[in-house]
């Protein structure tokens, strides 16, 4: 596979112009990245106010997490499993320092608005809580308490659609939206539960972009946008518009779900949804390429395909995408990994070293196991707080390595090597550089022919340059 490289000069108002590498492929290929690369400046500083917030969050499923308050019959609620699930907002307040603790600057919560279910996908008023989660008084309560603590709270939203049982009468007179019929295959299988807004028409983007705003004005500082790929892009650039318009701090981050085989095809998707005719849609895309990447760590041969995508994807430039090891959607990677620990370290330690944020589900500290449920493996479990394991160590420890080594989540990224078993990159920011080993293979060691001092292992506190098999290795070079 061959590249040729287009350099684009773009201004930007605090430092002189900046020289932008956009890399595509050569013109028998399909171009991976738009026509017109969007002018971002790539200057240390700029790179790092897009990670000054919302770093590392916490995904909390609040149905599936701590219980709060005294449940009475009236407050519980049951799963799909006829199980009760009592999670509740006062629970996430008793568990802030925890998540502080483990190095968290920010928690994003799973819809908490009122619907039918226990994942919250199918609203049915936007503008109040889920009675089994609590109050506009306990929700109030818990955006006070993760201020005081210096951390943020990111809300997942619907704006694609809401529940059968949608209350229209909590949409206030101002507004007239309007549904539409289903377009997508997604969707069509959807439609039994869900009505879909149509986002083209003014009104709708009207009305969804002020509960949006709605929830800003009560202390939200980030928004999770569900299903990007069923609204156009041109309603997306809207939406970014209008809420950076109403605070320009809030971070919005996409949900671009693909599960295709194709590294290119996905990556250009996730392009296509990072920019639209020159302007951004998101601050963040969720990254899924690598996080099928990552299902697949136990092989020996992952360090290469893994080196291989990030190659592609031009890693510390463009959009910063936001990393994952566990998805609600999808059955837990301890599972994916068959409950392999040291691989799962492994998964951690990458998505913490790379440039953008980093995103851990609930539990996957303990880590938590999948269950059966509906015939497939649900990642949907109650969390368990009685557990204390070195893993959540191992994830503290990360995100200390994270915190004090800015190079690490905002630094410039240069494959070093790529072998079958084996990825070496640095990460460099400023006078600060790191050299990044990843090993996947089960039997090779060697020694580090890289000139630093090994402030990080997978597999140890060992300060040694011994390249381990099945390690990852950072190296601050001298």
């Amino acid at each position: 596979m061959s590249f040729r490289a287009k350099y684009v000069i773009a201004s930007c108002p605090d430092h002189e112009k900046r020289l932008i590498v956009s890399i595509r492929k050569t013109s028998r290929d399909r171009d991976l990245l738009t026509d017109s690369p969007p002018e971002i400046c790539y200057h240390e500083t700029c790179m790092s106010k897009d990670t000054g917030a919302f770093n590392c969050i916490y995904q909390i499923m609040v149905n599936f997490f701590r219980q709060g308050r005294e449940v009475t019959e009236e407050v519980s609620f049951r799963d799909g499993n006829m199980n009760h699930v009592n999670g509740d907002l006062l629970g996430v307040i008793q568990d802030l320092d925890r998540i502080k603790d483990l190095g968290f600057d920010s928690i994003y919560l799973s819809p908490i608005f009122r619907s039918n279910s226990s994942h919250g996908y199918d609203v049915i008023d936007y503008f109040s809580i889920a009675s089994h989660l609590g109050t506009m008084q306990d929700f109030k309560l818990l955006v006070d308490e993760v201020q005081k603590r210096s951390m943020k709270l990111m809300l997942d939203v619907v704006l694609n659609h809401v529940s059968k049982d949608f209350d229209l009468s909590t949409i206030p007179r101002e507004y007239n939206p309007k549904f539409e019929s289903p377009k997508t295959r997604e969707e069509r299988d959807w439609a039994k539960h869900f009505s879909f807004w149509d986002n083209d028409d003014s009104e709708t983007r009207r009305f969804l972009t002020d509960v949006c705003k709605f929830w800003i004005d009560r202390g939200v500082s980030g928004l999770r946008m569900d299903y990007v790929r069923g609204a156009s892009r041109d309603f997306w650039r809207y939406v970014y518009e209008e809420l950076k318009s109403h605070d320009e701090d809030v971070f919005i981050l996409g949900e671009s779900w693909n599960d295709r085989g194709d590294d290119l095809e996905n990556l250009k998707e996730i392009d296509s949804y990072s920019f639209y005719e020159g302007q951004r849609l998101f601050d963040s895309l969720l990254d899924f390429p690598l996080f099928y990447r990552l299902t697949e760590l136990n092989r020996e041969d992952a360090a290469g395909s893994i080196g291989k995508l990030l190659t592609l994807a031009h890693e510390g430039s463009g959009i910063r995408t936001t990393r994952f090891l566990d998805n609600h959607d999808l059955p837990r990677i301890v599972d994916m990994l068959q409950g392999d620990l040291n691989t799962l370290r492994l998964g951690l330690a990458l998505i913490y070293v790379l440039s953008g944020h980093v995103m851990v589900l609930y539990g996957t500290e303990i880590p938590l196991e999948s269950v059966f449920f509906g015939g497939r493996l649900c990642s949907r479990v109650p969390m368990r707080f009685e557990e204390a394991t070195d893993i959540a160590g191992y994830v503290q420890a990360l995100g200390s390595l994270r915190k004090n080594n800015h190079a690490l989540c905002a630094g410039d990224f240069e494959m070093v090597r790529i072998e079958k078993d084996l990825l070496v990159f640095r990460k460099t920011l400023g006078d600060e550089s790191f050299i990044i080993t990843l090993n996947t293979s089960y039997a090779r060691e060697f020694e580090s022919p890289y000139d630093g001092r090994v402030i990080f292992r997978s597999n140890g506190s060992d300060s040694s340059s011994t390249v381990n098999p099945r390690v990852l290795l950072v190296q601050k070079e001298y």
